[in-house]
């Protein structure tokens, strides 16, 4: 009889590590989770500043573009500018 008491204790602790180990798995479970959302949040944002970057690298290049052509123009311009001021009529 008391062996069998004892042994109705041993199970009572190994259940309650059982459920304790229930609880730890669990809220590894959970926490896993909330770092999976976080990952996914991140990727999202570093996908959007990667697009947003390369937005910036176009508009940069048009706008350099658009820069060098008005470069040009003026330098056109002030050569003729030269040319008809060192040289009136032309010849």
């Amino acid at each position: 009889m008391v062996s069998t008491i004892e042994s109705v204790k041993g199970l009572e602790d190994i259940q309650t590590r059982i459920n304790t180990l229930e609880v730890q798995s669990k809220s590894q479970q959970e926490r896993i989770a909330s770092l999976q959302d976080t990952s996914v949040r991140m990727q999202e944002k570093s996908s959007d500043a990667l697009a947003t970057s390369r937005e910036a690298i176009a508009m940069a290049k048009g706008n350099t573009q658009e820069v060098n052509a008005a470069i040009t123009s003026m330098n056109e311009q002030m050569k003729a500018l030269r040319k008809a001021t060192i040289n009136p009529l032309g010849n």
